[in-house]
């Protein structure tokens, strides 16, 4: 839906290429499930919300005593909520990585084996670092991050 060229230098090309993407969904075009959850992240993590690292970067504020809070619509006043936000970004990284892993093995018939072993591992690593810290430790690893 988009060539390399109009991705590199067309802003307007690649805004064209999610809208095209949403119409041929609507219109019951099928995609990997990988890619339907990629969009899905894409839509709930624009403009600024949720786990968006520009959105985190503009509201992080340095108190004077050294600490950080961030400064959204509700206080964070325990360091598990910034740890957890970050946490879920390096999640979206991996899931997007995950995405472009299965573009490579279905589209070029390439073994990505060894990719995802590595991802595996570092997603059962966040996993653990997550309960580690306090966050959600009842919560298992099928449920996502």
């Amino acid at each position: 839906m988009l060539s390399e060229n109009d991705y590199l230098t067309s802003r307007r090309a690649r805004d064209d290429a999610v809208k095209l993407l949403g119409k041929r969904i609507k219109a019951g075009d099928t995609f990997p499930p990988i890619f339907l959850a990629i969009r899905q992240v894409r839509s709930d993590h624009s403009s600024h919300a949720h786990a968006d690292p520009v959105a985190l970067a503009n509201r992080i504020n340095k108190l004077p005593d050294g600490s950080i809070n961030y400064s959204g619509f509700q206080p964070m006043d325990d360091p598990n909520d910034f740890r957890y936000f970050f946490m879920g970004m390096l999640w979206v990284i991996g899931m997007c990585f995950r995405g472009f892993l299965h573009v490579q093995e279905t589209e070029f018939a390439e073994d990505v084996s060894r990719f995802l072993a590595r991802l595996n591992d570092w997603k059962a690593a966040l996993h653990t670092h997550r309960r580690a810290i306090g966050i959600f430790p009842e919560r298992g690893e099928a449920e996502g991050f």
